[in-house]
């Protein structure tokens, strides 16, 4: 991707969850919607890298597996508040509010 190693992406993206569920635990509506963003992309970026794994490469990196099962993990924990997942960013998770 440009240059850039997709293993910094990842950490960037680790921080700024960090960084937007702490402003959200402290009660800042806007950093629960930026942390439910996020979190999704994450959540499709993994998708993909599984998929790029088990039916591209045939072979598995077992931090990747760990770094998915983190992220699934943040997943379940970010989708059940349908208040942030379905107010905020109705045309990004109107579908996954369903599936909740």
């Amino acid at each position: 991707m440009a240059g850039i190693p997709v293993a910094a992406i990842g950490t960037v993206a680790y921080f700024a969850v960090f960084t937007f569920a702490t402003f959200a635990a402290l009660g800042y509506q806007r950093a629960r919607m930026f942390l439910a963003v996020t979190v999704f992309m994450m959540f499709l970026s993994t998708l993909w890298f599984l998929y790029v794994q088990a039916f591209l490469l045939h072979a598995f990196c077992r931090f990747c597996l760990f770094s998915a099962a983190i992220t699934f993990l943040l997943t379940g924990l970010v989708a059940p508040h349908r208040s942030v997942l379905s107010l905020q960013v109705p045309w990004i998770f109107g579908w996954f509010c369903r599936i909740c």
